[in-house]
Parts: C-alpha cells; sequence; structure tokens
C-alpha cells in the first residue's frame, strides 16, 4: 500500500518499491534516492509537505544493538537526525531528516568553494562527539563510523555551514564483533591501509583524505 517510485532491475525490467504499512499511512514516495546492498533510499513526504528520507534495510541484515543505542542518544547537532523501527515482517527502516543543499561531495561536483578550516570545525566537532558517546552498561565501547567520505558528510545549511555526520551503516562499537550492519567493505578510496585495526584513528584517517580533497 501507499505511494511507490521505479526503479531499473538488474535484468533490464522495472521493480516497483512499496513503502511498508507502517510507513505508507504517514508519508507518500517522491523519489527513489538510491539503492544498493542494504536496501532502498526513499525521499518521502508528509501529509504537511514536510519531507524526509527514509532507508529501507533488507531483511537479511543484522545490527548492533549498542551501536543502535549510542546512535540513538547523539546530538543532532553534529548526527543526522534518525528515528528507527521495525515493519511487521521484522525489516528495519530508518526516517532521517532531509538535507536540501545534499552531501558534501554534492558540493565539491558543482564546484562550490569551501573554507577548509571550516569543514575541519565542523567535521572535527562531529568526530570528537561521536567517539565520546558511552553506555552506562559499557563504558570501555566506542563508536567507529568506519566509512566517512564526503558522499556521507551532509550540509543540514550554507550558510552558515553546517555539517552533519550520515549514513553509520558501517558503524561499530570498537569492543564489539559485529558491524552496525553486516556489509563488509567500506569505501576504500578514504579508508585506511590495508590490515589497519579498527579504532577511533580509521575515522581521523578518513577525516584527512577528506581534508585532502
Amino acid at each position: 500500500p501507499g505511494g511507490g517510485t521505479r526503479r531499473e532491475g538488474s535484468g533490464g525490467g522495472w521493480t516497483r518499491v512499496n513503502l511498508p504499512l507502517e510507513l505508507a499511512e504517514r508519508f507518500s514516495i517522491v523519489e527513489e534516492l538510491g539503492s544498493g546492498g542494504e536496501g532502498f533510499v526513499l525521499l518521502v513526504r508528509d501529509a504537511d509537505g514536510v519531507e524526509f528520507v527514509v532507508k529501507l534495510y533488507h531483511p537479511n541484515l543484522d545490527f548492533d544493538d549498542k551501536a543502535s543505542l549510542l546512535l540513538a542518544s547523539a546530538n543532532p547537532e553534529h548526527v543526522l537526525s534518525m528515528v528507527p523501527g521495525w515493519t511487521v515482517d521484522g525489516s528495519r527502516f530508518e526516517v532521517l531528516e532531509w538535507c536540501e543543499p545534499g552531501t558534501l561531495r554534492d558540493l565539491l561536483n558543482n564546484g562550490r568553494r569551501l573554507e577548509v578550516d571550516m569543514v575541519v570545525a565542523e567535521l572535527a566537532a562531529a568526530l570528537e562527539h561521536i567517539h565520546g558517546l558511552r553506555l552506562n552498561d559499557d563504558l570501555d565501547a566506542r563508536l567507529v563510523h568506519q566509512d566517512l567520505k564526503p558522499d556521507n558528510v551532509m550540509v543540514r545549511t550554507l550558510e552558515p555551514l553546517n555539517l552533519v555526520l550520515g549514513d553509520f551503516g558501517l558503524a561499530r562499537m570498537i569492543t564489539g564483533s559485529r558491524h552496525y550492519t553486516n556489509r563488509q567493505q567500506g569505501s576504500r578510496a578514504w579508508a585506511p591501509p590495508s590490515g589497519e585495526a579498527i579504532s577511533v584513528g580509521w575515522d581521523w584517517w578518513s577525516f584527512g583524505m577528506i581534508v585532502a580533497e
């Protein structure tokens, strides 16, 4: 039920993507923003005309509950606002805020000149925040984004420049044994050298690669 959009399938045909009932009662689909190994990303609109992003995960993905709890406690000043949920068949979805200006990658592709010190300040503050998150029952556990790149840095506003971290699909607990989802690889161009241990240093390496670009 609810609105849908179409995408070209691997077989050359067209597949309709429908919102689950839990979301179709609240939103209509504006357009499909992307799809991949985790699921589908849709731009949706509520009855008041406010737009959001819905991420529909494939049902076979595994989630780290502690990482989810840490993300839920994150300050929205630094992290894309997100409300998680589950469909009746057990599939996960997330309703996220829609950042009209797009991503840091969009700004770079459009040739917009950015003050590097402002980008550094915004991203450094965001990383320090997520690395500082703790759970009362596991004070040694720390969260690592693990897939930081311009495509995953959302632009909330341009004037002043306000950047927030998004797409925590690979985020994991350092002391845990699982990824936030069970994707095994991120974007190699921004990842540290092969064999680098998972630590907060992983994110700082990616941060440096973004600054270099």
